[in-house]
């Protein structure tokens, strides 16, 4: 008999930790791959808007949870606009900036999504959906404005419950989406500039190399990855090319020709994936395709920078910006890569 209260007790046990409001708490981890990138003691005020329509921080089978935890299992013990104000404040004085009060360079951080889903797609998986509407201004003036998405998936374990696995993916996604934020090359140039520096796009690469990340140990799940692939015969016109395709530095996945009197720049999406892939460019113009797959797409842009974004089920979405030239063609090939050990997942050969 007392081996079997044992085992009751123990199993209440269990249930009572997947039910109930459990609190749970969030916060900015730095990611170690970004460094100082200006020297100039440039000052910038922060300010941090909470404009998401549902103050929803966690959607499951069982309905939603708002921060409170009302009708709901898990709360949060601070509210995002805290959590974000904590963040971007560490992050900007992390990248060299002072973060003061009354400046006339303000970064606007607008949440317009932030977001756990449980069982949307997959079973045993939690998605993360960070959305944010970023401007910077000097004097009331928009110097920069930016959107920027940052979304993962997890599996939960074996045992785990929910408090065990909506934390660490919202902690790293939002993570992720304050760096990218505050290391982007256009918001950087916008606060410096609007400080009165004669800083140039041309200035910012240099300061803006990652530190290479860490191997894992751990094979990571299957991720979309981009890669850069010479135009096909297609792409071939009558104009001359006066020189031949060159990778983009940096991160960014497109590869880039000089074309003589192309005109305004083209860019050339390719899908040699199994998936439907989604592209979205927000800059000057505002375009947004579903890639089917082995399909492929051709757009003229206006010359300017934009802001890229890709995703596709089941794999890590990837995005950045990307400055488009005139006179310039803009090729994009995206494979997803993975691990043999999993099915149903293509390897590209190499």
């Amino acid at each position: 008999m007392r081996s079997l209260i044992i085992l009751f007790c123990g199993a209440v046990s269990f249930l009572l930790s997947g039910c109930g409001i459990a609190p749970i708490s969030l916060r900015y981890n730095p990611t170690g791959n970004y460094r100082v990138a200006t020297t100039s003691s440039v000052k910038v005020a922060l300010q941090i808007q909470d404009l998401r329509e549902k103050k929803i921080f966690f959607r499951t089978i069982l309905g939603d949870n708002d921060d409170e935890g009302k009708n709901g299992v898990l709360r949060l013990q601070r509210c995002p606009r805290e959590i974000f104000e904590e963040g971007f404040t560490e992050a900007l004085q992390k990248a060299g900036c002072q973060v003061l009060t009354g400046s006339p360079v303000v970064m606007n951080v607008e949440i317009k999504r932030f977001l756990a889903i449980d069982r949307e797609n997959n079973t045993n998986t939690i998605k993360s959906d960070i959305v944010l509407d970023v401007s910077v201004k000097h004097q009331d003036k928009i110097l920069v404005r930016k959107t920027i998405w940052e979304t993962d998936t997890r599996k939960e374990g074996f045992g785990q419950v929910w408090q065990d696995v909506v934390p660490p993916i919202l902690n790293d996604s939002l993570s992720r989406a304050i760096e990218k934020t505050v290391w982007d090359p256009d918001v950087l140039l916008a606060i410096e500039q609007g400080n009165g520096l004669n800083t140039t796009m041309a200035d910012i690469p240099a300061r803006l190399k990652i530190s290479p990340p860490t191997i894992p140990t751990v094979p990571p799940a299957p991720v979309a990855k981009s890669e850069t692939a010479t135009p096909t015969q297609t792409d071939k016109t009558s104009h001359q090319t006066t020189s031949s395709p060159v990778s983009r530095s940096g991160s960014s996945p497109f590869r880039s020709s000089y074309i003589q009197g192309l005109g305004p720049p083209e860019v050339h999406i390719q899908n040699q994936s199994d998936k439907t892939i989604t592209v979205s460019l927000t800059g000057l113009e505002e375009y947004s395709v579903d890639l089917l797959p082995h399909g492929s797409i051709k757009k003229v842009l206006k010359a300017g920078t934009y802001q890229y974004h890709a995703s596709a089920f089941g794999v890590s979405p990837t995005s950045g910006t990307e400055t488009f030239m005139t006179d310039h063609r803009y090729t994009w090939t995206f494979m997803i890569v993975s691990y043999p050990s999993i099915p149903n997942i293509r390897i590209p050969s190499r």
